[in-house]
């Protein structure tokens, strides 16, 4: 009897730095599977743990980034589930504004994933003095 997959990936939603866990199980216990995150093979690691017990098939992202939204897919030999996943970002708040030279952010400390979409608001007010001669 063939290996079939009997609960499948589920969709997650997360907010930043939340623990995020996929998990799946098959028919048949400790079957060889690759976990892919967009078409790329992931690794068991600090930010990716991957294992499994018996029949079940886990990936954890234990501080999950908004660059870890995407499909997550877990593959065996003839099986196969996707789940998305969705991180939201935490909004970033300053509690000083720019200062010049160099450009900087005061008291708040934040990472930037690649391709991650960031806003910036400020106001700047100018003083200009103007001297008239006449």
């Amino acid at each position: 009897m063939p290996v079939a997959v009997t609960v499948p990936l589920r969709n997650v939603s997360a907010s930043e730095d939340e623990s995020v866990t996929l998990s799946c199980k098959l028919s048949k216990p400790d079957k060889p599977v690759k976990w892919y995150k967009d078409g790329k093979i992931l690794k068991d690691g600090v930010d990716c743990k991957i294992h499994s017990d018996r029949c079940e098939y886990i990936l954890k992202l234990p501080k999950a980034k908004t660059c870890d939204t995407g499909t997550y897919t877990m593959k065996g030999d003839k099986i196969e589930t996707s789940a998305k996943v969705t991180i939201k970002g935490k909004d970033l708040l300053m509690k000083r504004g720019l200062l010049w030279p160099p450009f900087s952010i005061v008291n708040r400390l934040f990472s930037i994933c690649e391709y991650q979409k960031i806003r910036f608001f400020s106001s700047i007010f100018l003083k200009i003095a103007l001297n008239f001669f006449v």
